[in-house]
Parts: C-alpha cells; structure tokens; sequence
C-alpha cells in the first residue's frame, strides 16, 4: 500500500476545513465508544470478549509487504522460526511476473501484485506444518448486514479459539494509520481533534491492507488487531494490539466492499494441527523448485485468479518475451504500445492523486514532490524492490545450511537476482519519462525509449533464462 497519498490528503484538507466539525474518530486503546447491539447502551447482556495474548509485531518493511508479514506474526505466534523474507522468498517473490492486469495494459505485475493469495498462503501452510482456509462473501444477493453478519460470526469464532484472522481493509479508517500519521506530520492536537471525519470518507478506496485481527471486546464495541505497516512511520507501538470503534471497523468493511468486492469480507486463517514444519532445508528446496516454476511460467504454480479473473496468460518469463514483443517486434506493436503507455500517463495526470501531489510539487515540495506519486504509478521499482531484496535475503543464508550445493544455489541466484533488480530499476527510469512527458511527449523520443525498454528486457530474459537453467 501507499502512503505518501494519504499524508497529502490529510494536509490538504486539514489545512482547508480544520476546526469545521467536531472529530468522532479514536485514538488506539482509548475513547472506545459502545457498540449498539440493538439492546441499548445500557443493555446488561454481558457481550463475549476474547484476547488472543502473544502475537508478535513483524513489520512489512515496504509500502507492498503486508500480506507477508501478516502471516509472519501468526507463524511466530504458532511457535515456528521464521522470517519476513523467508517467507517472501517461499511465496515466490522475485521470481514471478505476470503480464498484464485489464486495467494496467502491456505492464508487468510482480508476486505482490497479481496473487489472490489463497495458493501462496495454503503453500506456506505445507511448508510450516499448518492447514489454511480463506474465506470470502462473494455472494451479491446478501445486503450489506448479511455480509457482515456471517463475516462477524466467522471472525469470533476463531478469536475464541485463539486462531488469529487475517482480514483486508481500507487502511484510511485505521486508527494506527491515523496515529502515525499525526505523529509524522506532528500535527498539532487542537486541528487533529477537530478534523472533520466526513474527510476521510470524500475518497473512494483505491488500495488494499492487510492486518490480524487478534481480540475483540463487544461490551465496549472494539476490536484489536495488529497493524505491520505502522513501523514504516517509526512507530511499531502503533501497530501492536491497536484497538478500534467496532462500528467505524464494519463501516470501513462495507465502504471497502463496495470499491473492491473481490477483497471485501476476507478471512483467513492459519491453524495448527500439530505437524512439524518442515527442515529448514527441505523448506528452501520445495519453495526453490516451485519458484523456478513460477519464473518458468508455469501457470499451475499461480493462483487461477490471475489467469481467470485478470486474463494473465503469459506469466513467468513468458510475461518478459511478451513485454519484449510489444516495445520492439514492428513498429505496429511498438506503436501500439507507445500509444497505451501516453494514455495511461495522460490519465494519471487527470486524476485527483496527481493534482494533490503537483500541488505540493509547486508550493510544498519539502513534504511531497511529483516524483513521489511517479514512483507509485511505475509498477518496475517494486519489481526491482523485490528481487534485490530476495538477493540480499539468498547472499545471507548461503552458508546456513550443510550443503554445497544449496549453498551455490543461493550465490548463482543471489547475483542473477541482483542483475535483474538493476535492469528493472533501468526499465522503471525509461518507463518515467512516459509519465512526465504523457501526450506530449514526441514520436521520435517515445520510439528512442521503448527501443531502450525492450533491450532491457531483453536482457532480464537473458538473466532468467540462466536462473531456470538454459530454458528457451
């Protein structure tokens, strides 16, 4: 997820309406409001109330690595030695690609951004010695209290098991967030408190967030979760058993449902069934295989969402040879893909995001600048995030386990992978100067350009080619 957009909403507006209406938003583990069961404020039906104690904090690290290190902090909880980027390395980042989402023509998609998650999260599973179930309201007959009704029943009634939920929200309502935002921006209390709540709620949801929910406490009306984006701001604290309103929680559930109804209502879970994870080794020999898999190409390894739902046929590095076509196989296909890519950037420049930021570009460039929201758009930074950051992960346990072999493994890929996050990072700094040209950029330097992209591509075929093992 990104945040810079919600830091210049927030300023903008704050700035703007501060000191209108009175805030009816809370603070973690403070100001809980009652939830209205129907019975009344003063109802004496005693309300179930369960905290599952334990859960460790693991911070995502990035904008994007939420829906890893949610299950992080259920694994660690579960007892098993693991990490942030094992688990990234075991869920096939920086060895998947997609290529392309309907609405993002002729770019490419990384692990983070094409899985559906119930595949990766129910491999991890395996490997960890765990079982995993994901659940979702995809029915559209069920109003929006049958939704969360059975959604609500399903979250505590694994709380009361004490099996954590991960669950995908909209990341405006969520007081962590909030409370890091006002931290970071030190926004004095007299405007934070007076900010008027309709603000956050003027701006359709355009990104998704994972956290585990870890307690409820109906008596009250809250609910506790862990939160592993709030250590990106510098405060963990945040984001450790943070509490929220209940009825702002299932207002910010149907607000989401109804910008992203795939995501809407989510649980997952992982349980343990008393089955030892597997050895460290074995662990990284079984993901390996299945990642070289994934760079292959081989749709089984991929989630049918991405196939079914998103139409990404050409996954793996078939995503790059098709890329590759595109920018430099006759000038029709390069055309075409010169055309799309002034579209989408002509697009970025009418929407609100980019108003804000050149907003600030101009007047306020020491709190966000143009290059902020450029990065967001461009996809091959965190395609070349995640495959440096698989390649520092692979230098570092290359000497961890009693095998040469493994042991070279990790070198040879740790390189490549190395290789290839440089000419992503080559790919994304030509791919930018479609965004801040747009339309008006000329023919002649629109064609210099993609005739650049694609021997950039060319090369990271190159590369993938020989982290497979030569395949054609």
């Amino acid at each position: 997820m990104k945040y810079n957009i919600l830091v210049s909403i927030f300023i903008v507006f704050t700035i703007f309406t501060g000191g209108i209406l009175p805030n009816v938003t809370i603070s973690a583990k403070e100001d809980i409001v009652l939830f209205d069961d129907g019975a009344g404020k003063g109802s004496e039906n005693k309300k179930e109330t369960h905290i599952i104690e334990g859960i460790p904090y693991v911070s995502q690290e990035t904008d994007f690595y939420c829906t890893y290190a949610c299950p992080a902090m259920i694994f660690k909880y579960y007892g098993i030695n693991t990490s942030l980027y094992e688990i990234l390395f075991n869920s096939g980042v920086g060895y998947s690609l997609a290529y392309s989402h309907p609405k993002l023509k002729r770019f490419l998609l990384s692990c983070t951004g094409t899985s559906n998650w119930d595949s990766d999260r129910s491999f991890l599973a395996s490997l960890y010695g765990l079982s995993y179930e994901e659940n979702r309201s995809s029915s559209n007959a069920l109003s929006e209290e049958e939704h969360w009704n059975k959604y609500w029943t399903k979250v505590k009634k694994n709380i009361s098991n004490d099996i954590p939920v991960i669950t995908v929200t909209d990341p405006v309502y969520l007081t962590s967030i909030r409370n890091c935002l006002k931290e970071e921006l030190n926004i004095p209390e007299w405007i934070w408190s007076n900010t008027p709540e309709f603000i956050w709620g003027m701006f359709p949801c355009t990104m998704s967030h994972m956290i585990v929910i870890v307690g409820f406490n109906e008596s009250d009306g809250a609910i506790c979760f862990n939160d592993p984006s709030t250590a990106i701001f510098g405060h963990p604290e945040y984001g450790l058993y943070a509490w929220m309103n209940l009825t702002d929680f299932r207002e910010s559930m149907d607000r989401f449902s109804k910008n992203q109804p795939y995501y809407s209502y989510v649980t997952g879970t992982y349980k343990n069934i008393s089955k030892k994870p597997l050895e460290k080794t074995s662990r990284f020999i079984k993901a390996r295989q299945r990642n070289i898999e994934r760079m292959y190409g081989n749709i089984s390894t991929y989630d049918d969402y991405i196939v079914e739902k998103w139409n990404c046929s050409n996954l793996g590095i078939n995503a790059l040879k098709e890329l590759e076509k595109n920018l430099g196989n006759g000038i029709k296909n390069r055309i075409t893909t010169i055309f799309t890519y002034k579209i989408i950037s002509a697009a970025y420049m009418f929407s609100l995001a980019y108003k804000i930021y050149y907003l600030f570009d101009k007047f306020l460039p020491f709190v966000v600048d143009l290059s902020d929201y450029q990065s967001q758009m461009n996809y091959c930074y965190q395609l070349a995030v995640e495959k440096q950051d698989i390649s520092q992960y692979l230098w570092g346990i290359q000497y961890v386990f009693n095998d040469s072999n493994i042991s070279k493994t990790c070198r040879r890929d740790a390189i490549l992978l190395g290789y290839e996050a440089e000419n992503f990072t080559r790919l994304a700094l030509n791919f930018s100067k479609f965004l801040e040209m747009g339309m008006l950029m000329p023919l002649p330097c629109a064609f210099s350009i993609t005739e650049n992209m694609a021997d950039i591509t060319g090369n990271m075929i190159s590369i993938e080619r020989k982290i497979i093992g030569g395949v054609n």
